[in-house]
């Protein structure tokens, strides 16, 4: 949250009193569940430093994503050491990530002059995707590894105006963005939208996620006239299955279960499936 002046982050009795720096500060504080303090931790910068537009997100790993506007001087490191990011007129996005504890992973600014922020998010791995626009008619998303080293951006143009409103992260690689737009668009060079008036767009972008096999059959020594199911399960993106026998691909056996009906000698051999 924003802050200017003193502010007490405990909500008990206790007290946890932080003082902002600059014209407005910073605060990223964590909570229990039944909402009693754990800890808290400030970025600001001296002088009329002002942040705004804020949003958090964190992760099973406990990796806290932080996205910001600001303008001036900011020290994004809470700890005892120095990181400044400078903005650019008149303000900009400044993108970190942090531990549980506040300690500064890495920090970057995405890009834009006057940058107008809406969305960051992480996903399962720990990647950073932040969703930003330029308040004329250019908007960007824009991916982080865990170094903080930029992967990819996706740049989002109309002809009239748009501002992008929302994002969500399914996976790696795999988000969904939406927003409002006039006119026609592109996104990551694909046309979409027509017209001279006011809309709405979604977009959606898919990952092609490697297979993962997590359970499958084990040996089976059976008698004979005996039912047997090989199975396996396996996740991934458009996943398909081919069975074998001794090597010999085993037409139209091609599902996640493979079943041997009334198994005789000749049924005997290494049962093998490609994900």
């Amino acid at each position: 949250m924003g802050f200017r002046g003193l502010i007490d982050a405990d909500p008990s009795a206790a007290t946890a009193n932080f003082a902002a720096v600059g014209a407005g500060d910073l605060l990223i504080a964590r909570y229990t569940p039944a909402g009693a303090y754990v800890n808290a931790w400030q970025i600001g910068g001296p002088g009329g430093v002002i942040i705004s537009e804020s949003s958090i997100d964190c992760d099973a790993a406990g990796h806290i994503l932080l996205a910001a506007r600001f303008n001036g001087n900011l020290d994004v490191d809470p700890g005892p050491g120095t990181t400044i990011l400078s903005s650019q007129t008149p303000s900009s996005v400044i993108t970190g990530r942090y531990s549980l504890n506040g300690q500064l992973q890495w920090a970057t600014l995405p890009g834009f002059s006057h940058v107008g922020y809406q969305s960051a998010e992480l996903d399962p791995q720990g990647n950073a995707y932040v969703l930003t626009y330029d308040v004329i008619s250019s908007g960007r998303l824009s991916k982080y590894d865990n170094s903080g080293s930029l992967v990819y951006t996706k740049n989002i143009v109309s002809t009239s105006g748009l501002i992008p409103r929302a994002l969500h992260v399914k996976d790696q690689d795999a988000f969904l963005i939406g927003g409002g737009i006039r006119g026609s668009g592109t996104i990551d060079g694909t046309f979409f939208g027509a017209g001279s008036g006011y809309g709405a767009f979604l977009a959606q972008f898919g990952a092609c996620l490697i297979p993962v096999i997590s359970a499958q059959s084990g040996s089976a020594d059976v008698c004979d006239s005996t039912d047997v199911l090989l199975s396996v399960t396996a996740t991934g993106t458009e996943i398909s299955y081919q069975w074998y026998k001794n090597g010999q691909a085993l037409a139209g056996d091609t599902t996640s279960q493979l079943w041997l009906n009334a198994v005789d000698s000749t049924d005997s051999g290494a049962y093998t499936c490609i994900v």
